[in-house]
C-alpha cells in the first residue's frame, strides 16, 4: 500500500490481511498511486512477525531514552539504541514491539513478538499500537515534525491549532470544516520547512469527536467523507494559536509574545528531544516565532463561532 504524508510517499506491507486492511482504512485519505509526486522521497516501512525477542548488536549505544506521548507500553518509556557497525536506529517500544530504521536503504521494519497459543493460533501485537512513533521517526528523517495540534486550511492558507487535550482543537477544526475549511487533522500535524516556506502538512485520520446524540462517548468521524471538503495533503501556515477554553459568549483572539510560540510548540512535540535532527526543529520552532503570527483563541459557544475571525486575523 503507498502513501503520501506531508510530501513523503510511504509504502507500507505486511504479510497479514487483516493489517493491509486496517492501513487502508487509517490512511484512506492519503493514498496514491505510483505515479503520483514522483518527485517525493519514498520510505517503506514493513510489519513483519517475529518469534525470538530482540537481539541487538554488540556495538548499540544509547541515542535517547525517556518519554514519547502517544506511546503505549511501560508508562510511555522508549528506548533508542545506535548501531555505528550497522548504522541502524533500533526503538524499543515493548518486550514485544521493536522498531529498526535503516535511513541509508530508506526502510523501516516493525518487529512484533508472536507467540502460539494452545489452540494453535498465532497471536501478535496490534498494529495500531506503534502508528503515532512511527510516524513521528520516520517523517523525521525527512525533516516533517509531527506536533499535538489541530489544523484546517482557510483561504489556501493553514491555520494550526496547539492546547491540551480537551480545550476544544477537535471542535474547533471540525466547526470551521462544517463552514467551508478544508480538514487537515485534529489531533496530529507536521511542521516543515520547503523552498524557504514554513509549511503544516496534513494526518487526515478520523476524528475523535462527541457525536451529536450524546455526549458521553466520543466517536471516530471520518469528517473528510463526511463533509465532503477537498484532500490537502500541505499549506503554507498563516497563524499559529493556542486553544483556550473561554466563559465569554463570544470567541476572540489575543495576539501572543514569539517567545509564547516557541513554548507552546516544544510542549507540542511530544517529545522535542526525540528528532533526528534537533537543530533543525528547533530552527523551525524559532522560524515560526519570529515569521508567524501567534494568538491565543479564546473558545466561547460554538454555535457563534465564525471563521472570519480566522480569516481577517
Amino acid at each position: 500500500m503507498l502513501t503520501l504524508v506531508a510530501g513523503v510517499k510511504l509504502r507500507w506491507s505486511s504479510d497479514c490481511e487483516h493489517e493491509i486492511q486496517k492501513l487502508e482504512k487509517l490512511f484512506l485519505h492519503h493514498r496514491c498511486k505510483e505515479q503520483e509526486a514522483p518527485e517525493a522521497p519514498l520510505h517503506t516501512i514493513e510489519f513483519r512477525p517475529v518469534w525470538e525477542p530482540l537481539q541487538m548488536p554488540n556495538d548499540v549505544v544509547t541515542k535517547w531514552d525517556g518519554y514519547y506521548v502517544g506511546c503505549f507500553h511501560q508508562k510511555n518509556h522508549v528506548h533508542w539504541y545506535h548501531s555505528a557497525a550497522t548504522e541502524l536506529d533500533y526503538l524499543v517500544l515493548s518486550h514485544e514491539m521493536w522498531v529498526i530504521h535503516d535511513r541509508s536503504s530508506a526502510r523501516t521494519i516493525c518487529c512484533m513478538l508472536c507467540r502460539k497459543t494452545m489452540f494453535r493460533h498465532v497471536e501478535r501485537p496490534d498494529i495500531a499500537d506503534p502508528i503515532v512513533i512511527l510516524i513521528h521517526t520516520v517523517m523525521a528523517m525527512y525533516n516533517r515534525y509531527t506536533i499535538h495540534a489541530a489544523a484546517v486550511e482557510l483561504g489556501g492558507f493553514g491555520h494550526v491549532f496547539v492546547g491540551e487535550s480537551g480545550h476544544g482543537k477537535s471542535t474547533l477544526s471540525t466547526d470551521l470544516v462544517k463552514q467551508g475549511a478544508t480538514y487537515m487533522g485534529d489531533d496530529i500535524v507536521f511542521l516543515f520547512e520547503e523552498q524557504g516556506q514554513l509549511r503544516v502538512g496534513s494526518l487526515l485520520f478520523e476524528a475523535k469527536l462527541f457525536p451529536p446524540h450524546t455526549k458521553r462517548r466520543k466517536d471516530f468521524i471520518d469528517v473528510v467523507s463526511q463533509s465532503g471538503c477537498k484532500v490537502l495533503h500541505s499549506a503554507p501556515i498563516k497563524n499559529l494559536y493556542y486553544v483556550r477554553r473561554s466563559k465569554e459568549e463570544l470567541s476572540h483572539l489575543e495576539r501572543q509574545e514569539p517567545i509564547e510560540a516557541v513554548v507552546r510548540l516544544m510542549r507540542a512535540s511530544n517529545n522535542a528531544r526525540m528528532q533526528y535532527d534537533v537543530e533543525v526543529w528547533q530552527d523551525i520552532c524559532q522560524r515560526v516565532a519570529d515569521e508567524i503570527p501567534f494568538y491565543a483563541f479564546w473558545f466561547g459557544r460554538r454555535d457563534l463561532l465564525d471563521k472570519s475571525l480566522f480569516e481577517h486575523a
